[in-house]
């Protein structure tokens, strides 16, 4: 890891900046472009819209520079490592070498992939976000000119935010620290001597042991510096909560009880005495009294500012990385568009010209952008409102339920809808006729040319529903689209799909 260490920073900072700065004058064009065309604010909003965009766009390098280097660091650092951990546990012959090499490649090439992920983010992604707000519909009836008067308050409620939130926490942060570089010995020591579950199952692992309890308190660094960079976001939600409730002395509360949540969810972390110490906890807005009420085990202590790893033995290191990834999920779904897109290739709706046009031009082909994965869904909607599974059936029979589908952030923004249109269509009872229609309506349209036994319903209701889920799916993969990883993937099985 720290060999590695500076050449992933160095790709990853060189790589991300150079995107960064070359890409910021299209940036510039692009925001103010959108502002100046959008349908969606007023004369007045557009003016205030216009002289408050130069901020971000002088903060946007600056925050790619932190964040490069912070990920420069965390991954080519932890990567190697983590993958010296794998390889002991999965029993090599020669675990010496396997030690030092395994990890190496793989993060200078994960380095490589990052920037990567980057480039089509700020190439792909950010255009196609600002192209939505640019081309997006007129609200219905006048503009609310007198919320515009909101903006001193919540600017206010934003500075009061960072004065108070910023200090406090580093307050919190710096008290706590001792007692987390005690506690993380503590533990450490204990897997190292006695116990037979934690990082020292192996002889081999007992150096890196050691490594860990000497860096231990960088870690402990790490999370001061976390919990108070975090703490500047935090204060500027103030504004936001000013917004929303449409209240100041909302803002004020929310302020107040981020800290005292810092201070009891650090508590938690620790095995410190329940609750704050000093601070109340007053409601921070209606809409947020059912999460204030919540007891502090059932949160995640990231989530308060304060990046502090849990000290409680749960899972094996191997066991909790496993939980996280999406591979498995990746792969049956790609199986399941590449089966479809063959089936539909055959049939001669697909076609060669359709497959190159995308790979040079990913951003004006929607059939193969986002109807080809829509189709794709749709057929595992079906499939999986048909069948008694209370989840997803994905490809060749996988059950992905709320129960075992793995942690991650993108699954968690799509799952629960993809639930609601599952168990639409399966309340819908479409009968075949009906299903082909959907298919055809998704994939090209009503009136297109493909004759795969589609009827139109004669219901004006009942086709209004069978359009309504068309573009809730397409919408779904719209926006599953513009996510780098999905996109890498997505280009990938195209090259093999036009190989086919």
């Amino acid at each position: 890891g720290i060999l590695i260490a500076p050449l992933a920073l160095a790709i990853i900072f060189v790589g991300n900046v150079t995107v960064a700065l070359a890409l910021w004058p299209a940036f510039v064009y692009w925001i103010y472009e959108s502002i100046i065309k959008t349908r969606k604010l007023g004369l007045l909003l557009k003016l205030v819209a216009a002289l408050c965009a130069p901020l971000p766009l002088v903060l946007w390098p600056a925050a790619v520079i932190c964040g490069s280097v912070l990920t420069g660091l965390g991954y080519g650092f932890f990567t190697p490592l983590v993958a010296t951990f794998e390889a002991v546990s999965q029993g090599r012959t020669n675990k010496a070498r396997s030690c030092i090499l395994d990890g190496s490649f793989s993060t200078v090439k994960g380095s490589c992939t990052v920037v990567r992920d980057f480039t089509d983010w700020c190439y792909h992604s950010c255009p196609a976000y600002i192209a939505d707000f640019r081309d997006g519909e007129a609200i219905d009836g006048p503009y609310n000119i007198s919320r515009l008067l909101e903006i001193p308050t919540c600017f206010v409620a934003a500075v009061l935010g960072v004065m108070v939130d910023v200090p406090l926490f580093a307050i919190i942060s710096l008290i706590k620290s001792p007692f987390m570089l005690v506690k993380g010995w503590e533990r450490l020591l204990d897997d190292l001597i006695v116990s037979q579950e934690g990082t020292c199952v192996k002889v081999v692992c007992v150096p890196f042991a050691g490594l860990a309890i000497l860096l231990w308190p960088l870690v402990v660094v790490a999370a001061v510096v976390s919990g108070v960079f975090t703490s500047i976001f935090v204060g500027l939600y103030a504004a936001v909560i000013v917004h929303k409730e449409n209240s100041f002395k909302s803002g004020l509360a929310y302020i107040v009880a981020m800290g005292a949540e810092f201070d009891e969810q650090t508590n938690d972390v620790l095995y410190l005495r329940e609750g704050s110490y000093v601070l109340p906890d007053p409601e921070k807005g209606h809409s947020q009294k059912a999460v204030a009420k919540q007891p502090a085990p059932e949160q995640k202590p990231s989530e308060a500012g304060m990046i502090i790893p849990q000290l409680s033995a749960s899972k094996s290191l191997k066991r909790s990385i496993q939980d996280v990834k999406m591979v498995q999920v990746w792969e049956h779904m790609f199986k399941s568009c590449c089966e479809h897109s063959k089936d539909l290739i055959h049939k001669g709706v697909l076609k060669t010209s359709d497959l190159e046009e995308y790979l040079s031009d990913k951003s004006k082909n929607k059939l193969i952008a986002v109807k080809l994965p829509a189709y794709s869904l749709l057929m595992n909607l079906i499939f999986s409102a048909k069948s008694s599974s209370t989840g997803l059936v994905l490809y060749s029979g996988l059950e992905l339920t709320v129960f075992n589908r793995p942690e991650d952030r993108l699954l968690d923004w799509f799952f629960e809808p993809l639930l609601v249109l599952k168990e639409q269509i399966r309340a819908a009872k479409l009968h075949p006729s009906e299903e082909r229609y959907l298919e055809k309506l998704t994939l090209l349209s009503s009136d297109a040319e493909w004759d795969n036994g589609a009827i139109a319903p004669q219901d004006n209701v009942r086709k209004g529903e069978l359009e309504a889920l068309s573009r809730r799916i397409q919408g779904i993969s719209t926006s599953v689209s513009r996510f780098p990883t999905f996109r890498r993937r997505y280009e990938n099985f195209i090259k093999s799909l036009l190989v086919y």
